[in-house]
C-alpha cells in the first residue's frame, strides 16, 4: 500500500504538468477555435529562456519562471499579431497549418541557438524531500502541485468572474455576436493567446526542473500529451483538460512501476483512441464544440 501511494503521489505530480499544457491548448482552441501546434514549441523556448536566466543567476528558480512566463507571453502574443491573425479569416484550415509551420520554425531556431544536446536545469532546491508517514514528496513535486493549483484556481476565476473573462466566452460562443455587442475580438484574441503564453512558459519551466534538463525535443513528446490530454477531456473544456491530464500522468506512473516502462507512452494514445470510439467529444466535450467555460 505505501509503495502504491508512493506512485500515486508520483503520478499525481506528472499529471498536473500534463494538465498545464492541455489548459494551453484548450484555452486557445475553445476560444479562438484553432489548434495551436507551435504551443508545444512555446513551451521549450520558453523552458530555454528559463534555464539561461537560471544558469547566469545562480538558479534563481523564481526568477528563471517569471523571465520565462514573459516570454512565452511576448512571443504567444507577436506570433499571433504577426503571422496568426492575417490568416484566421482566410480558411477553417489556415491557422492549423499557419502554426505547424510556426512550430518547425522555432525548433530548428532552437537548435541553432542551443544545439541538440540536453542542458542541464539546476535549482538548489532540487534534491529537498518531506517525508508523510512512509511516503516522499520531493520540494519539485510540491512546487509542481502547487504552482498547479494556484493556476487553475486563478483561471477559473478569471474565466469566470471577470471582465475580461466575460469577453472570452462571449467571444467563444459567438464571435460576430460578441462583435456586434462591443467586445473587441481582436483584442481577446490577442489576450488569449498572451494567456497561453504564460502557461507555456510555467508549464515548461516546471517541467525542466522536474526532468534536472531542457531539451529542444522536450516540446514534443509532452506538448503532444498535453494535446492528448485536452482531446482526451473534451476539447475547449478546461475542466476536462485538467482531468484528463492527472488521469494520464497517473497511468503512466502505474504502468510504468507495475507493467513496464515500454508501454509508458502507449499508455495516453490507447486512452486517446478508446475515449474518442466511445465519446468522440471527449469526456466533457460537447458535440457543439463551445467552450465550455466552468469547466476547471
Amino acid at each position: 500500500m505505501d509503495l502504491l501511494l508512493q506512485h500515486l503521489v508520483d503520478g499525481l505530480s506528472v499529471g498536473f504538468a500534463y494538465a498545464l499544457i492541455a489548459l494551453g491548448f484548450s484555452l486557445v482552441f475553445g476560444t479562438l477555435k484553432f489548434l495551436n501546434f507551435a504551443h508545444s514549441e512555446l513551451l521549450m523556448f520558453s523552458a530555454f529562456v528559463g534555464w539561461a536566466i537560471a544558469d547566469h543567476g545562480r538558479g534563481n528558480f523564481v526568477l528563471a519562471l517569471v523571465v520565462a512566463v514573459v516570454a512565452g507571453v511576448v512571443l504567444a502574443t507577436a506570433l499571433e499579431r504577426a503571422l496568426i491573425r492575417p490568416v484566421v479569416s482566410r480558411s477553417f484550415i489556415a491557422p492549423f497549418i499557419t502554426t505547424l509551420g510556426l512550430a518547425m520554425i522555432l525548433l530548428a531556431v532552437a537548435k541553432e541557438l542551443w544545439n541538440t544536446d540536453p542542458h542541464a536545469f539546476r535549482v538548489p532546491f532540487a534534491q529537498g524531500s518531506v517525508e508523510i508517514g512512509s511516503v516522499r514528496v520531493t520540494t519539485i513535486q510540491w512546487l509542481i502541485n502547487g504552482v498547479a493549483v494556484v493556476v487553475m484556481l486563478g483561471l477559473a476565476f478569471l474565466i469566470q468572474r471577470t471582465r475580461f473573462g466575460l469577453m472570452i466566452r462571449a467571444a467563444a460562443e459567438n464571435p460576430d455576436m460578441a462583435e456586434a455587442m462591443g467586445v473587441n475580438t481582436g483584442r481577446v484574441a490577442s489576450l488569449t493567446m498572451a494567456l497561453s503564453g504564460a502557461l507555456a512558459g510555467i508549464s515548461g519551466t516546471l517541467l525542466a526542473v522536474s526532468l534536472g534538463a531542457v531539451s529542444v525535443f522536450a516540446g514534443g513528446i509532452y506538448g503532444l500529451k498535453g494535446m492528448v490530454a485536452m482531446i482526451v477531456g473534451g476539447i475547449g473544456s478546461l475542466r476536462g483538460a485538467v482531468i484528463a491530464g492527472v488521469v494520464i500522468g497517473l497511468g503512466e506512473t502505474l504502468i510504468t512501476a507495475y507493467v513496464s516502462s515500454t508501454w509508458r507512452d502507449a499508455f495516453a494514445f490507447g486512452l486517446l483512441i478508446g475515449v474518442l470510439l466511445w465519446r468522440p467529444a471527449g469526456l466533457f466535450g460537447r458535440r457543439e464544440d463551445r467552450f465550455v467555460a466552468a469547466a476547471v
